[in-house]
Order: structure tokens, then sequence, then C-alpha cells
């Protein structure tokens, strides 16, 4: 009896240090986001921001509404591409809300945790094994970065503006691009070689169980990637898919800095400027945003499209929640390009990330409801095991 109530007392300890440094891990990446949203907000200034988002155009509001919805319910097409062709079985509306909760996760935790819960709500309600789920994932994120990357590429080195970028901006974007690949690459291999990879590994000396596991799942995403690899149709409509969903997706810059009537207001602060009534200095209260114009934007769709869709790849591995403070730094850094001030481009990030959160919080919650998941237990990883939802075909 002693020998086990030690034994049972050593894993209470173990467990405890695994939820205390857990609970850790979560406590410093929300103070993390919490000190760059902070950092942003001194950055813009407090009334600037209030008195941009009280101004934001009804009209332009509306018009996100609608491009974000519209990216979601591209995602979910594509999505139904890569799991029928898996051998999966889910309809639109059960992705869309899968999508939905997984987006939400996504935005109030670090790396990518939504994604480990779309692979397993796909794989409970999809009919499929979770290999094969988390094979779908896997190639969906392939797609991704390849959109971004051809999309931003164009826009870095073809586009009208290009001479107007930085060397360094350009070489970051590379790197980016090359960490990201290289990732995805490795990730995909895994897929390819994953049964043996584990075999070779000799996880079995560890624990028998635990080989099991993982060979199990890496045989699953082997099967998942073979099947797609039969499918050269449902590959090229996913290919055909993806770029149109990260320009839509990035539209959201380009819609807020009319929303804001940002354009306006900085042709009236430059010639406040020239005309000595303010010299050197930028207002940021609500007297001059009163002077408000109907948006209409003179700063180019395709730097602000090409700032979210860098700011996305940030976003990718992000090490705070929703990537907060790192997303906004890099869309003000190329929006400045135009001659954008860096707090009018962070005040521009910031409308479109808490736009965005805000979205996805209202969407996202209901949807984990509806899945039969509470957000406390997804947030505290207290979720093991996820239920079967209704039939949402």
């Amino acid at each position: 009896m002693g020998k086990v109530e030690k034994e049972s007392s050593t894993l209470v300890v173990r467990g405890a240090t695994l939820v205390s440094k857990g609970t850790l891990l979560k406590v410093t990446a929300f103070s993390l986001s919490v000190a760059f949203i902070f950092i942003v907000l001194w950055m813009i200034g407090i009334d600037l921001f209030l008195s941009l988002a009280s101004r934001l155009h009804p009209a332009w509001v509306a018009m996100f509404i609608a491009a974000y919805t519209s990216s979601f319910v591209l995602r979910a097409l594509r999505w139904k591409v890569i799991v029928d062709a898996a051998g999966g079985n889910a309809g639109i509306m059960r992705l869309m809300s899968i999508n939905f909760s997984g987006w939400f996760i996504n935005e109030v935790t670090p790396a990518k945790v939504g994604d480990f819960l779309r692979i397993s709500l796909l794989a409970s309600q999809g009919e499929m094994p979770l290999g094969e789920s988390t094979s779908t994932i896997a190639v969906e994120r392939a797609f991704d970065v390849f959109s971004i990357a051809l999309v931003s590429s164009m826009l870095l080195f073809t586009a009208n503006f290009s001479v107007l970028i930085p060397f360094h901006i350009k070489l970051i974007s590379i790197i980016i691009f090359a960490v990201l690949a290289m990732i995805l690459l490795l990730t995909l291999a895994f897929c390819v070689a994953g049964p043996g990879i584990v075999s070779s590994l000799r996880l079995h000396k560890v624990s028998r169980r635990m080989h099991d596991v993982v060979y199990s799942l890496a045989l699953g995403m082997k099967e998942g990637v073979q099947k797609l690899s039969k499918k050269p149709k449902a590959l090229l409509l996913t290919a055909a898919l993806s770029p149109p969903i990260w320009v839509v997706d990035a539209l959201s810059i380009y819609i807020f800095i009319n929303a804001a009537g940002i354009p306006e207001l900085t042709q009236i602060l430059v010639l406040a400027v020239l005309a000595g009534v303010y010299p050197s200095v930028w207002l940021t209260d609500a007297v001059t945003l009163a002077i408000f114009m109907s948006p209409f934007s003179s700063i180019s769709a395709g730097v602000c499209i090409l700032s979210a869709l860098l700011g996305f790849a940030s976003k990718f591995f992000p090490v705070v929640p929703g990537g907060f403070g790192v997303y906004e730094f890099i869309v003000a850094a190329v929006l400045g390009v135009t001659g954008l001030p860096l707090n009018l481009g962070l005040a521009v990030a910031l409308l479109d990330h808490m736009a965005r959160l805000t979205y996805c919080s209202a969407a996202g919650i209901p949807f984990l409801m509806h899945n039969g998941i509470g957000v406390s237990s997804v947030l505290s990883g207290r979720m093991h095991e996820t239920p079967k939802a209704p039939s949402t075909q």
C-alpha cells in the first residue's frame, strides 16, 4: 500500500507541475499580448484611437463584415474539397462551424491551438481518423503559405509601388516565407514518411502506448496525403481557391483606412502644417476628426493588401495570442511607404485586429457551444474528448 501511495503522490506532484508550467506559459503569453496592446495604444495615442473608432463609417464596416464572411465561406468550400478528396464526409455548414470555432481560439491563444481544435472536431464529426484529419489541415496550411507568398511577391516586386518599398522589408519578407515554407515542407514530409520516421525513433522503448498512438497518427496522415495526391482535380481546385481567400481577407486594411477617413485626415493635417496653423505637430483629438468627409481612399489597395498579407504571415506561428503587436507593427511599416505616419498605420492595424477579434468572438463562441465545447475547457487545455455535434449537413 505504501508503494502505491508513493506512486500516486508522485503522479499528483508531476501533474501539478505540468499544470503549473502550462498555467505559467498561458499567463506569460496573455501578459505579453496585453503589454503589446498597451505599447501600440501608447504609440497611437488613446485620443486618436478612440476618435478614429468612433468615426468609423457604417457602410465600410458593413463591407468588412461581408468581406470577412466571404473569406470564411471560401475557406469552407476549399476545406470541403480537401476533406472529400481525403475520404471524409462533412457539409459546408459543419465545416464553417468548425472554422469559426478554430478561428476564435486562434485569436485568443498562442501557437495555433485553434488548428488542433479543428483537427479534433473534424475527426469526430467528419467520419475521419485523427491522422487523416491532420493531413487536411497540413495541406490547407501549405496552400495558405503558397498563396500568401505568391500574392505578396507579386506586389513586392512587380506592382507600381514596389520601388517605394525598402530593400530590408523585401529581404525580411523573403526570409519569413522561406522559414514558413521549410516548416510546412517538413510537416508534409512527415505526412509522407511519418510511419518510417516514428519506427526509427524507437519510441516503443520509451512507451509502447506512446509509440502506438504516434504511429497510428502518422499512418493516418500518410494515408490522407496519399488519397489527396491521387485527386489532381481536387488539388487544382484547392490551389485556385487559395489566393482569392487571402486577397479578400486582406482587403480589411483598405476598408478600415477608408472607414476611418484617414486619407482625408492626413490631407487636412498636412495643409494645416503647411499653413502654419499647427507647425510640426499632429492633432490627436476629436476636433480634427470632426471634419469628417465621405471616405474615399487615395492609398493604394495593393499596398493595403500587401501590408495585411505580411501581417498574416507573422501570425502563422504566433508567440502571443492572436499575434497582437507584431501584426500591427508589420502593417504600419508597410503602410509607411505611402507616407502614412506610424501612429495612424498602427491605429488602422489595431482597428482591423479588434474587428476580427470581435467578429470571431461573436461567431466562434456560439459555434463552440454548438459543437459541445466550453470556452473555458479549451483555453485551460482540459478538452480531452470531442463530443459529436448534431448533423449540419
